[in-house]
């Protein structure tokens, strides 16, 4: 199932749950290869949605949001592509929007494969779209620590056209207040 939620680029975490599904709303849902391609070839490419955008691909039965059975417990893995706003050589930019586009496929396909997923522990993946950079995620359930890490090990090899990729694990429930917290684990190239 294909989400999608607009909101300001600056998100507001104080809101409760119905304000923030407000502004969530599914797009599509996939049941078949077919399906897929036509949501995927009429769809906004992720460098072409407004800042504050984000596109959320779960699978069927899981909704978006920290607070779903599913992802009670769990945590993402998240990695950041950070914007060159300096105003660099089109060309740099073009390679960026290339590079956020093959990432988000990447992702989307290395799960709906289940190339990266043997033990079935993903609930989604989430692009954002932020001023200063763009935001993935990978949304697992709870699982053991061994479980977790060997599925971001895989994750992070398919993300190999990455140069110094870094992915960070955080639990759902350390994103609940206003301070960041530390990442449960981190993977670095």
């Amino acid at each position: 199932m294909l989400w999608c939620e607009e909101r300001d680029a600056a998100p507001n975490y104080s809101v409760t749950l119905d304000e923030w599904c407000e502004n969530l709303y599914s797009l599509q849902e996939v049941d078949s290869i077919s399906s897929f391609w036509c949501l995927w070839n009429n769809l906004k490419s992720v460098m072409g949605l407004p800042d504050g955008s984000v596109y959320n691909f779960f699978k069927k039965g899981v909704k978006p949001v920290w607070e779903d059975a599913k992802n009670d417990g769990g945590g993402r893995w998240v990695f950041i592509l950070p914007r060159d706003r300096d105003g660099t050589a089109k060309i740099r930019q073009e390679y960026f929007a290339r590079t956020v586009d093959e990432t988000w496929i990447t992702v989307v396909l290395s799960l709906i494969g289940n190339t990266i997923d043997p033990q079935d522990i993903v609930c989604g993946t989430v692009v954002q779209v932020r001023s200063r950079e763009i935001r993935f995620a990978v949304w697992t359930r709870k699982v053991d620590d061994a479980t977790l890490l060997n599925f971001g090990h895989a994750l992070h090899a398919k993300l190999e056209h990455l140069s110094n990729s870094e992915l960070s694990y955080r639990l759902h429930s350390a994103g609940t207040g206003k301070r960041r917290t530390l990442p449960r684990h981190c993977i670095k190239r």
